[in-house]
Parts: structure tokens; C-alpha cells; sequence
């Protein structure tokens, strides 16, 4: 009895996390590759990520299990950070003489683009995430800097995000979260 147990528990550990089981000798997995091709031969403005594919999918910051911060105390989890392009649909120059590129966490461009908070996210009292652009966008209004007008035609940028769960007033809850409440925003101009 103990010993089919533990060979349930085997397979059920196995299968949980993906793993193939092979010989003592070998053993191999499939490998699977995914994406999107899109038809674009406009100027039309395209963002990329290694964690959104192509065009309507979203920016992934995946922070995996985090413990609850005792009663009393908080706690961050590591920054995690994800690039992103933009570029034409046709591979044009990105920006002509006189036109600018703005990315901003904010739809209006502020002063504050370069930042926004999260609270509640994902409904979990007591958890806050933060994102913030890369050193490459100016606070005032999201800026880019170092593009060149009539050559470059493709801007690379990053966005970090940083999960904190604050359970000083004992009250943070614990469970799954998923927070879409922010975007990433850019214009030329």
C-alpha cells in the first residue's frame, strides 16, 4: 500500500510540473514554438514583447508564488523587468525630421508618466504593484530620448514592475491575483 502511494505521488509530481519521464539512460521533451505574423505594410505603430507577442496581448510580470509577510511587517518581492519595441508596420523610419516619440504609463503624457501604482491589485488587500518606464523616457511627458529623426526604426525600451504586500495592519489577504489595470501609451508626434 505505502509503495503504490508513493508511486502516485510520484506521477502526480511528475505530471504537475511538466516533467517527462524517461529511462535511466535518456530522455527527451517536446519543444513547441508560438507566435503571430501579422500583415502590415502601413506606417501603422507596432508594439512588441517577448511576453505579449504581437498586437492586443498583454505585458506579463509573472511573480510566481510570494510568501505573506508576517502580521506587522512588509515585504517586496524581486523587480522584474520586460523590453518591449516599437516600430512601423512597413519597417519605415520610426520618427521624421520635427516629430517626437512618447511612451507613457499615463494616457494623458503628465509629468508622472514614468510611474504608476497599483493598489488592491487584483482585488488582494494589502497588495501594491509598481511600474515604472525604463531610464531611457523623460518624466516630463514621456519623452524619448536618443531616437534619431529619418534613421531609426526601432525604439527598444523596458518597463520593471515590483510587487509589495504591506501586512502591517494584519489585514493583507493571501490567493491568486491578476492585475490589468494599467497600459503602456505611445504617440509620435
Amino acid at each position: 500500500m505505502k509503495k503504490l502511494l508513493l508511486v502516485s505521488l510520484l506521477a502526480l509530481g511528475a505530471t504537475a510540473f511538466a516533467g517527462v519521464a524517461g529511462t535511466n539512460s535518456s530522455v527527451s521533451m517536446p519543444i513547441a514554438a508560438k507566435g503571430e505574423i501579422i500583415a502590415s505594410t502601413d506606417d501603422s505603430l507596432i508594439i512588441e514583447s517577448p511576453t505579449n507577442g504581437i498586437n492586443g496581448g498583454a505585458m506579463v510580470f509573472d511573480f510566481k508564488s510570494m510568501s505573506l509577510p508576517k502580521s506587522g511587517s512588509t515585504s517586496s518581492s524581486n523587480v522584474l523587468t520586460n523590453t518591449f519595441t516599437v516600430q512601423r508596420g512597413n519597417a519605415a523610419v520610426l520618427l521624421t525630421t520635427g516629430q517626437k516619440l512618447y511612451v507613457s504609463l499615463d494616457s494623458n503624457y503628465g509629468a508622472t508618466s514614468n510611474t504608476v501604482t497599483s493598489s488592491n491589485a487584483g482585488g488582494l488587500t494589502g497588495l501594491s504593484i509598481k511600474y515604472d518606464l525604463g531610464s531611457n523616457v523623460t518624466a516630463n511627458g514621456g519623452e524619448v530620448t536618443g531616437i534619431a529623426a529619418d534613421a531609426d526604426t526601432i525604439f527598444t525600451g523596458e518597463i520593471s514592475a515590483t510587487a509589495t504586500i504591506d501586512n502591517t495592519g494584519s489585514n493583507a489577504q493571501s490567493g491568486s491575483f491578476v492585475d490589468n489595470t494599467q497600459n503602456l501609451y505611445i504617440k509620435v508626434q
